[in-house]
Protein backbone atom coordinates (compact mmCIF):
# COMPACT_ATOMS: atom_id res chain seq x y z
CA UNK A 1 0.00 0.00 0.00
CA UNK A 2 3.25 2.12 0.86
CA UNK A 3 4.50 1.89 -2.91
CA UNK A 4 0.99 2.50 -4.65
CA UNK A 5 0.43 5.71 -2.41
CA UNK A 6 3.58 7.01 -3.32
CA UNK A 7 2.78 6.29 -7.09
CA UNK A 8 -0.81 7.62 -6.94
CA UNK A 9 1.11 11.13 -5.27
CA UNK A 10 3.04 11.27 -8.13
CA UNK A 11 0.87 10.33 -10.60
CA UNK A 12 -1.25 13.19 -9.22
CA UNK A 13 1.98 15.53 -9.98
CA UNK A 14 2.24 14.58 -13.36
CA UNK A 15 -1.35 15.14 -13.99
CA UNK A 16 -0.54 18.58 -12.85
CA UNK A 17 -0.30 21.47 -15.79
CA UNK A 18 2.79 21.63 -17.14
CA UNK A 19 4.71 24.83 -18.62
CA UNK A 20 3.65 24.07 -22.59
CA UNK A 21 0.23 24.47 -21.36
CA UNK A 22 -0.92 20.27 -21.69
CA UNK A 23 -1.47 18.10 -19.11
CA UNK A 24 -2.30 14.47 -18.58
CA UNK A 25 -5.62 13.10 -16.39
CA UNK A 26 -4.93 11.62 -13.46
CA UNK A 27 -5.75 8.07 -14.47
CA UNK A 28 -2.95 8.29 -17.54
CA UNK A 29 -1.00 9.65 -14.49
CA UNK A 30 -1.66 6.71 -12.68
CA UNK A 31 -1.41 4.42 -15.40
CA UNK A 32 2.08 6.15 -16.52
CA UNK A 33 3.32 5.57 -13.28
CA UNK A 34 2.55 1.63 -12.92
CA UNK A 35 4.12 1.17 -16.38
CA UNK A 36 7.52 2.58 -15.23
CA UNK A 37 7.00 0.44 -11.86
CA UNK A 38 6.72 -2.83 -14.15
CA UNK A 39 9.74 -1.46 -15.92
CA UNK A 40 11.40 -2.74 -12.56
CA UNK A 41 9.38 -5.78 -12.11
CA UNK A 42 11.66 -8.80 -11.55
CA UNK A 43 11.48 -12.46 -11.42
CA UNK A 44 13.48 -15.40 -9.83
CA UNK A 45 13.41 -18.50 -8.45
CA UNK A 46 11.42 -18.62 -4.74
CA UNK A 47 13.95 -19.24 -1.78
CA UNK A 48 12.54 -20.42 1.76
CA UNK A 49 13.34 -16.73 2.90
CA UNK A 50 10.70 -16.05 0.97
CA UNK A 51 8.09 -18.06 3.15
CA UNK A 52 6.72 -15.57 5.45
CA UNK A 53 6.34 -12.84 2.74
CA UNK A 54 4.77 -15.22 0.84
CA UNK A 55 2.48 -16.64 3.12
CA UNK A 56 1.23 -13.11 3.66
CA UNK A 57 0.82 -12.04 0.17
CA UNK A 58 -1.44 -15.29 -0.45
CA UNK A 59 -3.45 -14.31 2.34
CA UNK A 60 -4.09 -11.18 0.85
CA UNK A 61 -4.16 -12.10 -2.10
CA UNK A 62 -7.31 -15.04 -1.39
CA UNK A 63 -9.27 -12.29 1.16
CA UNK A 64 -9.37 -9.60 -1.17
CA UNK A 65 -9.73 -10.96 -4.40
CA UNK A 66 -11.77 -14.10 -3.71
CA UNK A 67 -14.28 -12.34 -1.76
CA UNK A 68 -16.19 -11.55 -4.69
CA UNK A 69 -16.99 -15.20 -5.57
CA UNK A 70 -16.83 -16.90 -1.97
CA UNK A 71 -18.09 -15.86 1.41
CA UNK A 72 -15.71 -15.05 3.95
CA UNK A 73 -16.22 -18.65 6.19
CA UNK A 74 -14.97 -20.37 2.63
CA UNK A 75 -12.36 -18.04 2.26
CA UNK A 76 -10.81 -18.65 5.55
CA UNK A 77 -11.68 -22.08 5.60
CA UNK A 78 -9.74 -22.60 2.07
CA UNK A 79 -6.52 -20.49 3.50
CA UNK A 80 -6.62 -22.96 6.40
CA UNK A 81 -7.20 -26.27 4.11
CA UNK A 82 -6.54 -25.88 0.49
CA UNK A 83 -4.43 -21.98 -0.89
CA UNK A 84 -1.35 -21.57 0.55
CA UNK A 85 2.57 -22.27 -0.62
CA UNK A 86 3.60 -25.76 -0.28
CA UNK A 87 7.36 -25.58 0.54
CA UNK A 88 7.97 -28.73 -1.73
CA UNK A 89 8.11 -26.75 -4.79
CA UNK A 90 10.51 -23.79 -3.41
CA UNK A 91 12.50 -26.76 -2.42
CA UNK A 92 12.04 -28.57 -5.96
CA UNK A 93 13.25 -25.03 -7.55
CA UNK A 94 9.68 -24.80 -9.06
CA UNK A 95 8.34 -21.85 -7.80
CA UNK A 96 8.69 -18.34 -8.87
CA UNK A 97 8.31 -14.85 -7.52
CA UNK A 98 7.42 -11.79 -9.25
CA UNK A 99 8.98 -8.37 -7.47
CA UNK A 100 8.90 -4.50 -7.63
CA UNK A 101 12.08 -3.07 -5.79
CA UNK A 102 12.41 -5.79 -3.89
CA UNK A 103 8.79 -6.42 -2.83
CA UNK A 104 6.96 -9.50 -3.71
CA UNK A 105 3.85 -8.79 -5.97
CA UNK A 106 3.46 -11.97 -7.59
CA UNK A 107 3.83 -15.40 -7.22
CA UNK A 108 3.26 -19.11 -8.31
CA UNK A 109 5.05 -22.37 -10.25
CA UNK A 110 4.63 -25.98 -10.86
CA UNK A 111 4.99 -28.98 -9.47
CA UNK A 112 6.44 -32.57 -11.19
CA UNK A 113 4.40 -34.56 -8.32
CA UNK A 114 0.88 -35.91 -8.16
CA UNK A 115 -0.68 -33.43 -5.59
CA UNK A 116 -2.62 -30.68 -7.16
CA UNK A 117 -2.74 -28.40 -3.90
CA UNK A 118 -1.71 -28.79 -0.52
CA UNK A 119 -2.81 -32.36 0.84
CA UNK A 120 -1.89 -33.74 3.92
CA UNK A 121 -2.42 -37.16 5.46
CA UNK A 122 -3.21 -38.25 9.36
CA UNK A 123 1.19 -38.11 9.48
CA UNK A 124 1.60 -34.31 8.78
CA UNK A 125 3.02 -35.19 5.31
CA UNK A 126 1.88 -33.82 1.74
CA UNK A 127 -0.34 -36.76 -0.19
CA UNK A 128 0.39 -36.89 -3.55
CA UNK A 129 3.94 -36.46 -3.30
CA UNK A 130 5.29 -38.90 -5.52
CA UNK A 131 6.85 -38.29 -9.46
CA UNK A 132 5.04 -37.90 -12.32
CA UNK A 133 5.93 -39.31 -15.45
CA UNK A 134 6.00 -36.25 -17.83
CA UNK A 135 5.45 -38.45 -20.86
CA UNK A 136 2.16 -39.45 -19.75
CA UNK A 137 1.28 -37.24 -16.99
CA UNK A 138 0.07 -33.16 -16.92
CA UNK A 139 2.46 -31.11 -14.66
CA UNK A 140 0.59 -29.50 -12.10
CA UNK A 141 0.07 -25.81 -12.00
CA UNK A 142 0.28 -24.51 -7.85
CA UNK A 143 0.21 -21.97 -5.75
CA UNK A 144 -0.87 -18.53 -7.83
CA UNK A 145 -1.10 -15.51 -5.46
CA UNK A 146 -1.13 -11.69 -6.77
CA UNK A 147 -1.25 -8.83 -4.83
CA UNK A 148 -4.22 -7.21 -4.71
CA UNK A 149 -2.46 -3.56 -5.92
CA UNK A 150 -1.27 -4.99 -8.75
CA UNK A 151 -4.33 -7.75 -10.13
CA UNK A 152 -4.92 -7.23 -13.70
CA UNK A 153 -1.89 -5.65 -14.87
CA UNK A 154 -0.43 -9.25 -16.01
CA UNK A 155 1.42 -10.39 -13.27
CA UNK A 156 -0.63 -12.88 -13.30
CA UNK A 157 -0.23 -14.41 -16.72
CA UNK A 158 3.32 -13.54 -16.40
CA UNK A 159 4.00 -16.38 -13.68
CA UNK A 160 2.22 -19.03 -15.47
CA UNK A 161 3.91 -18.41 -18.69
CA UNK A 162 6.98 -18.58 -16.49
CA UNK A 163 6.11 -21.79 -15.04
CA UNK A 164 4.39 -23.68 -18.18
CA UNK A 165 7.61 -22.95 -20.22
CA UNK A 166 9.70 -24.50 -17.02
CA UNK A 167 7.75 -27.37 -17.24
CA UNK A 168 8.28 -27.88 -20.89
CA UNK A 169 11.84 -27.75 -20.34
CA UNK A 170 11.35 -30.82 -17.72
CA UNK A 171 9.81 -32.95 -20.98
CA UNK A 172 6.22 -32.15 -19.34
CA UNK A 173 3.57 -32.01 -22.36
CA UNK A 174 0.41 -31.23 -20.49
CA UNK A 175 -0.49 -29.27 -17.26
CA UNK A 176 -2.91 -29.54 -15.15
CA UNK A 177 -4.35 -27.23 -12.51
CA UNK A 178 -7.03 -26.84 -9.87
CA UNK A 179 -8.30 -23.21 -10.18
CA UNK A 180 -10.88 -21.15 -8.14
CA UNK A 181 -13.60 -19.52 -9.30
CA UNK A 182 -12.06 -16.14 -9.39
CA UNK A 183 -8.72 -17.65 -11.07
CA UNK A 184 -10.79 -19.25 -13.81
CA UNK A 185 -10.93 -15.80 -16.57
CA UNK A 186 -6.59 -15.64 -16.17
CA UNK A 187 -6.54 -19.58 -17.08
CA UNK A 188 -8.82 -19.23 -19.79
CA UNK A 189 -6.51 -16.12 -21.05
CA UNK A 190 -3.57 -18.36 -20.74
CA UNK A 191 -5.04 -20.87 -22.84
CA UNK A 192 -6.58 -23.67 -20.40
CA UNK A 193 -9.75 -25.09 -20.83
CA UNK A 194 -12.29 -26.19 -18.17
CA UNK A 195 -12.58 -29.99 -17.34
CA UNK A 196 -15.05 -30.35 -14.61
CA UNK A 197 -16.24 -28.70 -11.26
CA UNK A 198 -14.57 -30.55 -8.20
CA UNK A 199 -16.54 -29.58 -4.93
CA UNK A 200 -14.36 -30.10 -1.97
CA UNK A 201 -15.72 -30.66 1.93
CA UNK A 202 -12.99 -29.27 4.11
CA UNK A 203 -12.54 -31.21 7.71
CA UNK A 204 -14.82 -28.17 8.91
CA UNK A 205 -17.84 -28.84 6.95
CA UNK A 206 -16.88 -25.79 4.50
CA UNK A 207 -18.15 -26.57 1.21
CA UNK A 208 -15.67 -25.24 -1.43
CA UNK A 209 -16.31 -25.56 -5.31
CA UNK A 210 -13.00 -25.52 -7.47
CA UNK A 211 -11.99 -26.12 -11.03
CA UNK A 212 -10.01 -28.52 -13.20
CA UNK A 213 -8.34 -27.27 -15.87
CA UNK A 214 -5.77 -28.18 -18.65
CA UNK A 215 -3.31 -27.14 -21.12
CA UNK A 216 -1.27 -29.11 -23.85
CA UNK A 217 2.15 -27.38 -23.82
CA UNK A 218 3.54 -26.42 -27.51
CA UNK A 219 7.11 -27.31 -28.22
CA UNK A 220 10.27 -25.01 -28.93
CA UNK A 221 9.30 -21.83 -26.66
CA UNK A 222 12.21 -19.84 -25.67
CA UNK A 223 12.07 -19.76 -21.92
CA UNK A 224 12.39 -16.31 -20.32
CA UNK A 225 15.46 -15.94 -18.00
CA UNK A 226 14.76 -15.76 -14.19
CA UNK A 227 16.64 -13.28 -12.16
CA UNK A 228 16.34 -10.99 -15.22
CA UNK A 229 13.95 -7.35 -15.31
CA UNK A 230 11.39 -7.63 -17.32
CA UNK A 231 11.53 -5.14 -20.36
CA UNK A 232 7.66 -5.84 -21.73
CA UNK A 233 5.17 -6.98 -20.39
CA UNK A 234 2.33 -9.21 -21.07
CA UNK A 235 -1.35 -7.74 -22.40
CA UNK A 236 -2.80 -7.30 -18.74
CA UNK A 237 -6.12 -9.79 -18.07
CA UNK A 238 -8.36 -10.49 -15.28
CA UNK A 239 -7.11 -12.70 -12.37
Amino acid sequence: MRDRCTLAKVARQIAAPRSSGSKVTAQEGWQAMLENALLNLRTRVARKSDLPALKALAETSVRVLNSRDYTRKQIESALRYLLGVDQTLIDDGTYYVAEVNGRIIGSGGWSRREATYDRFDDTGVIAGASLLNPHREAARLRAFFVHPDWARHGIGRLMVRISELSARTHGFRKLELTATRTGIPLYLACGFRLVEQRDIVFPDGVAFDTFVMEKRLIANAAMPRSGTRTKSMPRPVAY
